[in-house]
């Protein structure tokens, strides 16, 4: 006797099997978040070992949905290992899931994948303009599964979130909570371009949605907290809720940028950085917020005081 598809009736007892994820970086920053969402809500979750050139383990099942996290981001990566780990992976993840009958593949890219700055609030329809080897990596990775999706039956939705925080973050906004929580004076009292941003509880709350329903949930999707903030004002609200009182001095961005280019582990990215803290980007995620009735469960400051919380936490062991 067949086994009931996820989340269906079984005929012979009536019982209603629970949904089954197979997730790809579940240990990771947002794969923590989303396997708590997922079990939150009755999924049954398999923690899957993904690796450039070799087969996943476990294999994805018939019914699974796949949610794809895994990749490289924060740690240095020549530009082939980037297309190994983000794009190419990606694609053979996307090909076994539909060859084994998977309901549905959901794939976490960024907003990176359209550039550093925007005057104007991004829709999913704005034009790609990676900079870099990890965005250039994510958006050929979208071109790559869409190609894909046209001639298969496994409905894919790509999610293109902002800066994501929350417990446990790493890279630079790891660095700068350091640098608020010591008191250092930062050149960031000029840094007034709005930016989008999402906690990981949004987005895991925004991953969930879409696998809950792949056949509706196809497409490229922008998820953010609804809150667009400066960086200056990011600063001085983790600041307050560090217990500290932001040092912020005006400073125009190529001073920044000199400054960066003295700290080996940011010199390369310099340019990059000094957009993403200067200049605007925001997301418009209201396709998303209407196809679903979706609003995020978590407020900016609410999840800035969360943050604050785990690195104070942190900070003590």
């Amino acid at each position: 006797m067949s086994a009931a598809a996820p989340g269906q009736r079984s005929a012979a007892s009536g019982a209603t099997a629970p949904p089954r994820a197979w997730v790809t970086g579940s240990h990771g920053f947002v794969g923590g978040f989303l396997t708590q969402a997922l079990r939150d809500a009755g999924w049954g979750v398999t923690a899957a070992w993904v690796r450039p050139g070799n087969a996943p383990r476990p294999l994805p099942q018939a019914g699974d949905v796949v949610f794809h996290l895994a990749g490289i981001a924060h740690r240095p990566a020549a530009a082939g290992d980037h297309m190994a780990a983000n794009c190419a992976l990606t694609l053979d993840l996307y090909r076994r899931a539909s060859a084994a009958g998977a309901r549905g593949f959901v794939f976490a890219s960024t907003s990176k994948v359209l550039g550093d700055a925007s005057p104007t609030a991004l829709g999913v329809r704005a034009p790609r303009r990676p900079y870099g080897a990890y965005a250039a990596s994510k958006a050929a990775a979208e071109e790559a599964l869409l190609a894909a999706s046209r001639e298969a039956a496994l409905p894919l939705a790509i999610v293109r979130p902002p800066l994501v925080y929350g417990a446990g973050v790493k890279g630079n906004l790891r660095r700068l909570l350091w640098a608020l929580a010591h008191g250092l004076p930062l050149p960031l009292a000029s840094a007034r371009g709005q930016r989008s941003f999402v906690s990981g509880r949004n987005l895991a709350s925004a991953l969930a949605t879409l696998g809950a329903d792949p056949a509706r949930s196809e497409g490229i999707w922008h998820v953010a907290d609804g809150e667009d903030v400066d960086c200056a004002t990011l600063c001085r609200r983790l600041a307050r809720h560090l217990g500290r009182q932001a040092r912020l001095v005006p400073a125009p961005p190529a001073v920044f940028a000199a400054a960066l280019r003295l700290v080996p582990a940011l010199a390369a990215n310099a340019d990059s950085l000094v957009a993403s803290t200067f200049e605007p980007l925001r997301l418009d995620d209201s396709a998303f917020r209407h196809a679903f009735a979706w609003s995020p469960p978590q407020r900016l400051d609410d999840g800035l005081a969360e943050l604050a919380r785990w690195y104070h936490d942190t900070a003590r062991t």
